[in-house]
């Protein structure tokens, strides 16, 4: 499957949520700081994503361990089964890097692991409506034969993957 796509091409409408938001509140519900480096292997080979249903608009959001570039991250996203791809946002992609992107084309494929599940990530559109937020999309639910599992009683979702 050829993920390099011209991430223009996609676009969500997520303006009631900011970086600050995931970084405070939805990282306080989530009850895990947002990049925060992970060392426990049962966290890094969990087969479930645990998250919750945050805002007024009742978003899915969850906590998976993303490993690139040696470094093993607590990363928050926002699920969005309508999403064909799964994005990192800036911020996200530099703290893995450790500086500056201007070597990373927006519109090109990174591969990487999501709860040592491998998978390719583009960066969130610069220009777009969600450039600061990360984004777990279809293709990571697909290839993963995922349950998606939302309590609105309780304003939990779970992600369980196969």
């Amino acid at each position: 499957m050829d993920v390099t796509v011209d991430s223009k091409l996609f676009d969500c409408l997520l303006t009631d949520v900011s970086l600050e938001d995931v970084k405070s509140q939805i990282s306080t519900a989530l009850n895990q700081k947002y990049l925060s480096d992970v060392d426990n292997q049962a966290e890094i080979n969990s087969n479930t994503i645990s998250g919750i249903i945050w805002g007024r608009h009742r978003r899915l959001f969850v906590m998976a361990v993303v490993s690139w570039k040696g470094k093993n991250k607590r990363v928050h996203f926002f699920v969005d089964t309508g999403a064909p791809f799964s994005y990192l946002c800036e911020d996200t992609l530099k703290a893995f890097q450790g500086k500056p992107l201007e070597a990373i084309n927006p519109n090109n494929a990174m591969t990487m692991e999501i709860n040592n599940r491998r998978i390719q990530v583009t960066m969130s559109p610069p220009k777009g409506h969600f450039r600061d937020i990360n984004m777990l999309g279809s293709d990571f639910l697909g290839i993963n034969n995922a349950i998606l599992e939302a309590n609105y009683e309780t304003n939990t979702c779970v992600i369980t993957l196969h």
